[in-house]
């Protein structure tokens, strides 16, 4: 939060602003201390983010803390919700599919809200959450109603941890859920630099979500293959329980044929792309750049040498996590059903 301005004065007329005024954005919710925080964000750098976090802020933005019930008030004459969102495992492609779909279907996009991932993460407490059944359904509601002002359709891409939130967002809004194989998974995430920081910063997370499933072992034992592992487990397993609420989409799929693949995916979330409008957004500059860092050249055939060269560097760590998915599936058979379909 060190990027927001500290004039406090300045943000005092937000909750007045926030139901005519997208600019007011709500950043941030602290379960705590039951706050929203309320910053300044024009709506084309909404769209433009990778992440609505503190990454999206400029120094000098303007923001401050307010009252969940004053924001809900102030907010209590605003309908609708979130045309869709996109859940997914996680470094499979959710941010490039994010941006092609607001191409092709001239929609709103809003990717990793903060308020998303606290509200997951509260979930992910059950009996020891600080909201209890009402609150965070009040709590969510508000949201996607503030997420979804403006006059083009909204979807929301989550965070990698929010797939348990598939079965309790607005009844009205489509999913999608995007996903790669476990063994490209893993090579995939074990190529970041920061590949072991970034499995462990969720891993108790997903970990208490998994326990109730089957016997897990000792999380302090685990490699980063076996993390890498748990990551895709967790997100697919989740994707599971929600039935037929998440239509998948298969990145592996998608890179070998991208029109169809998007369009699929764009008529998954409730819109009728026209063809020239998908073909334009597969064959332009969004499928040749880091989607998460637009300035940087990156395109499927780049991603295949970085795969490749993932699996000779993290061949050990690679086969760890995949005999650990197996041997689980051995002994439980939703498991393998998970395995097998996600494969």
């Amino acid at each position: 939060m060190s990027a927001v301005g500290s004039s406090v004065s300045s943000a005092a007329s937000f909750p007045s602003r926030l139901a005519a005024d997208r600019s007011v954005f709500p950043h941030q919710y602290n379960c705590v201390q039951d706050q929203v925080l309320l910053v300044g964000l024009e709506p084309a750098a909404q769209a433009q983010a990778s992440f609505l976090d503190e990454r999206a802020l400029a120094p000098g933005t303007q923001g401050a803390w307010f009252a969940f019930d004053a924001v809900a008030k102030a907010a209590q004459a605003l309908g609708g919700a979130p045309q869709g969102y996109i859940f997914h495992v996680g470094h499979c492609g959710s941010t490039l599919l994010s941006r092609l779909v607001a191409e092709a279907t001239h929609s709103a996009a809003l990717r990793e809200p903060l308020p998303l991932r606290t509200l997951a993460m509260d979930k992910a407490e059950g009996p020891g959450g600080l909201l209890g059944l009402d609150a965070f359904a009040r709590r969510l509601s508000l949201f996607e109603r503030l997420w979804a002002r403006g006059e083009k359709p909204v979807v929301v891409k989550a965070t990698s941890i929010c797939t348990d939130l598939a079965d309790v967002v607005d009844r009205n809004a489509e999913r999608v859920f995007a996903y790669q194989p476990p063994d490209v998974h893993l090579a995939v995430v074990l190529a970041g630099a920061n590949a072991l920081m970034d499995l462990r910063g969720f891993a108790q997370l997903r970990y208490r979500r998994l326990a109730g499933l089957c016997d897990l072992g000792v999380l302090s034992g685990f490699s980063a293959g076996m993390l890498a592992a748990l990551t895709w487990l967790a997100e697919t397993s989740a994707a599971a329980r929600s039935g037929g609420k998440l239509s998948l989409f298969n990145f592996e799929a998608f890179l070998k044929d991208p029109a169809p693949a998007l369009d699929a995916a764009c008529r998954a979330l409730g819109f009728q792309p026209s063809p020239d409008d998908v073909a334009r957004a597969v064959s332009g500059p969004i499928m040749t750049s880091y989607s998460k860092a637009t300035e940087h050249a990156y395109d499927a055939a780049l991603r295949e040498q970085v795969i490749a060269q993932s699996r000779r560097e993290n061949v050990a760590e690679i086969k760890a996590g995949m005999v650990w998915l197996e041997g689980l599936a051995r002994e439980n058979a939703p498991l393998a059903d998970l395995l097998n379909r996600f494969s």
